[in-house]
């Protein structure tokens, strides 16, 4: 099988803004580059910690090549008001890998001067505040992402394809849309604005259920049936950066 890479969608449509009710059953925020949507939703730290950092992809990022001047982040706190914040580029690299097919590396690391709001609107999927840590996403585990165009969907990672060049799977994981018992389902896992939402494996059962950061999605194909994520660990060894654990 070959993937078929969908174009990106960076117009802004009305409804890649979140409605109030969205965004505090989710706990996401989203980011406004130049009119270039994507998801701000993986906290990251360095050592000493003293700073909100966040990770954002790439492409939104460089987009129209004015990111220097014009990166917010924005969310809505738990009275219904929207806010913005001006976000600060540390270091960010687009790399692509094998025959250009896919990306390497395509993320930056953002700051912020204020601590996210997740604590006040219920939680990165309207569940649980708890990141129990990172996780190298395997075949067969069922993952979750929350981005700001299609909210919650879930996913099956699935096997890389062997007609695709076998470097990229060190580095992306490819995920198949699929219901919580692994079924396939119809309609996209992600579309336009979903860029950089976090991919997370879904570990125990319902009622004692734990996520494990494994990525960030990057891309999206076949009209949106599989993603693409960047895998967690390349991104943390390459931008010296350690995903947050426990409660954001």
């Amino acid at each position: 099988m070959r993937l078929i890479p969908d174009k990106r969608t960076f117009a802004v449509d009305p409804k890649y803004f979140p409605t109030r009710d969205v965004v505090q059953a989710a706990g996401t925020s989203f980011c406004l580059a130049n009119s270039m949507m994507g998801t701000l939703n993986v906290r990251v730290q360095r050592n000493p910690n003293t700073d909100y950092l966040w990770l954002a992809t790439y492409h939104n990022y460089d987009a129209g090549g004015t990111y220097k001047n014009n990166f917010w982040w924005t969310f809505v706190t738990s009275d219904g008001e929207r806010r913005s914040e001006k976000g600060v580029p540390t270091n960010g690299q687009y790399q692509l890998g094998p025959q250009g097919r896919f990306p390497l590396y395509d993320c930056v690391v953002i700051k912020l001067h204020s601590r996210s709001p997740r604590s006040n609107i219920g939680g990165i999927f309207g569940v649980t505040d708890l990141i129990s840590g990172t996780t190298n996403a395997m075949p067969g585990d069922l993952v979750v992402k929350y981005g700001m165009a299609t909210g919650k969907t879930y996913g099956t990672v699935r096997e890389w394809p062997p007609d695709e060049p076998q470097e990229y799977n060190s580095y992306i994981m490819l995920i198949e849309h699929t219901d919580q018992l692994k079924r396939p389902k119809e309609g996209p896992f992600a579309e336009g604005g979903d860029s950089g939402a976090p991919i997370m494996v879904v570990r125990g059962p319902l009622e004692n259920t734990t996520y494990w950061m494994a990525g960030m999605l990057v891309m999206t194909a076949t009209e949106g049936k599989y993603g693409l994520a960047s895998r967690i660990g390349p991104i943390e060894a390459q931008f010296q950066v350690k995903v947050v654990s426990g409660i954001w």
